[in-house]
């Protein structure tokens, strides 16, 4: 019933800027039709005077169109960040920390607390520097880990192993899917049109670079293109870089007043 009253108002409204707008007009003409004669020269000069008005109107809609879009586009995006800040960078922090591991093999760990700054440094590199760090044969090496063994109620020590490329593909494919399921089920209506686009393409590519035979039950050699592989690692950290400061603005202001 309260849509329908909202519809009713809605074209209520335009009915009446409408009959307003058509009286203005009748009345214009009439003062026009008894102060002076509607001849030839009085319609030749309306054109003029009509397309320059069409040219004003079409401007300005179209600035007040932009200008709402943005206001729009930042109102979503700042309540996006108040609801999701925390969580939102634990998920890029760790989709990013898994990339950082598997092209340089190594467990990947902040040393400083700029840790968005770090991450972003050590992410730009490997993008600008791929062929360097993932050579042709990159896939036939195994990767490291470290495991926590529990010695004790207090102690614990730190096992270094080595698993293949395809297990550790596996296993951060499983842990970025349940990270993207539960933050995007839970935020996806509150999340900007350009968030709702990147999440499921980094997902997508991720997907793409961490394709192995294990997600079909098979053990066998890992036969990849490598100019496409590279490519697919570098969209991926294109990617990791924008949403890293997708809401720096935000965070500085935030920053700013404490």
């Amino acid at each position: 019933m309260s849509a329908l009253k909202r519809m009713l108002r809605f074209y209520i409204d335009h009915f009446l800027i409408v009959i307003i707008v058509v009286g203005i007009a009748l009345i214009m003409f009439g003062l026009q039709y008894y102060f002076s004669d509607m001849d030839k020269n009085f319609w030749l000069s309306l054109i003029p005077n009509f397309i320059a008005d069409m040219i004003g109107i079409l401007f300005t809609s179209y600035i007040i169109t932009v200008l709402l879009q943005k206001s729009e586009e930042k109102k979503a995006k700042e309540k996006a960040y108040k609801l999701t800040k925390y969580r939102y960078w634990g998920m890029i922090n760790e989709i990013g920390t898994n990339y950082v591991h598997l092209i340089t093999r190594k467990p990947y760990g902040h040393r400083i607390n700029d840790q968005k700054r770090e991450l972003k440094d050590q992410i730009s590199y490997i993008v600008n520097s791929l062929e360097e760090c993932v050579p042709k044969d990159f896939v036939e090496r195994e990767i490291e880990i470290h495991r926590i063994i529990q010695k004790g109620v207090n102690r614990g020590e730190v096992k270094k192993q080595h698993i293949k490329y395809e297990q550790f593909c596996r296993n951060i494919k499983i842990q970025h899917k349940q990270i993207f399921d539960e933050f995007i089920i839970r935020y996806i209506g509150f999340l900007p049109d350009d968030l709702k686009e990147s999440l499921p393409n980094l997902e997508s590519l991720q997907n793409k670079v961490t394709a192995t035979p294990l997600d079909f039950g098979f053990e066998f050699a890992m036969v990849v293109d490598h100019e496409e592989y590279l490519g697919n690692l570098k969209e991926i950290g294109e990617e990791l870089l924008i949403l890293i400061d997708y809401f720096k603005d935000y965070e500085e202001n935030v920053n700013g007043k404490t």
